[in-house]
């Protein structure tokens, strides 16, 4: 998602002149940095744009960077920005299609201590109940 105070409605708004900075994680060592960068190279402006570019240590840094000013817009997990008040910022959602798809995949582990446990922690992870609650904060289920 890109996070914003004014009402950018596309990526491409990120290379308008208004922003003169635009934060996301490090591409190196944080995955929704590497999202980011990809969805801006799809989208043709990440070279446009790179040098305005301020790379934060984690997601919640990203945000934090937009919430206190410091930027004009960031990148984040939708999820991230469950935390914004409603109104504090404008929320644009990134075409899931411009980037690789976002995956949290669960198993039990072999070798695990206790599979039981392990087992009944993912079935209850995948059951219907506990998908609501991962869609109530942002994240997309299956």
């Amino acid at each position: 998602a890109i996070i914003s105070y004014n009402k950018y409605n596309t990526i491409e708004a990120l290379a308008g002149n208004d922003i003169k900075y635009v934060a996301i994680g490090n591409t190196i060592t944080v995955p929704a940095g590497r999202y980011a960068k990809e969805a801006l190279e799809n989208s043709g402006i990440y070279s446009m744009i790179e040098g305005k570019v301020i790379f934060a240590e984690n997601v919640r840094q990203a945000l934090d960077y937009v919430l206190r000013g410091e930027v004009q817009a960031g990148i984040v997990y939708m999820t991230d920005t469950k935390i914004v008040r409603d109104g504090q910022l404008n929320v644009f959602a990134i075409d899931m299609g411009s980037h690789e798809e976002i995956l949290y995949p669960i198993a039990v582990v072999k070798g695990a201590k206790d599979t039981q446990a392990a087992k009944s922690f993912v079935d209850y992870v995948t059951s219907d109940a506990a998908q609501k609650v991962l869609g109530k904060y942002g994240f997309m289920t299956r």
